[in-house]
């Protein structure tokens, strides 16, 4: 386990704060859009290693496919991202969007969790998620860029 991984939640972090989490839920029920707060990182890391990350994943939905691996950015700043494929309990297809970024609090954790055919309107809401969240730069301002109001 590389000092930028995920280690154990409940050795890391005090237990409210290590199981913070929030999730929105689309109203048909078919995607969750959820955000958690994993364990703080050592000082001095700069960047997140994909690696610990994507076991994390895989030991999460044992099965699961890795689609794809690539870099995201949300809160001012950019971290690993991946789609997987895995199957819910009774062998409902899903499709996951996750991206851990690096911050001050910790590792944070956005994720889309889809039916496959609600995926492609699932990340619309993902994007809109990730829009909203926002980090104060290494001297504490936070700029807030201006969007339109008619996205």
């Amino acid at each position: 386990m590389s000092p930028s991984g995920p280690a154990s939640l409940a050795s890391s972090c005090p237990p409210a704060f290590a199981w913070s989490r929030g999730t929105l839920v689309s109203a048909d029920f078919s995607c969750l859009l959820t955000f958690r707060v994993l364990e703080p990182i050592s000082p001095g890391i700069t960047e997140l290693d994909p690696a610990p990350y994507r076991d994390l994943l895989l030991s999460r939905h044992p099965g699961g496919k890795i689609l794809e691996e690539f870099s995201l950015a949300g809160a001012n700043r950019r971290g690993p991202a991946f789609d997987l494929h895995w199957n819910a309990t009774g062998a409902v297809p899903r499709r996951e969007r996750i991206l851990f970024i690096l911050s001050d609090a910790g590792v944070l954790e956005f994720s889309l969790v889809s039916s496959l055919e609600k995926f492609e309107a699932g990340r619309r809401g993902f994007g809109a998620l990730l829009l909203s969240f926002r980090a104060a730069d290494t001297d504490g301002r936070l700029i807030m860029p201006v969007l339109s109001n008619r996205l």
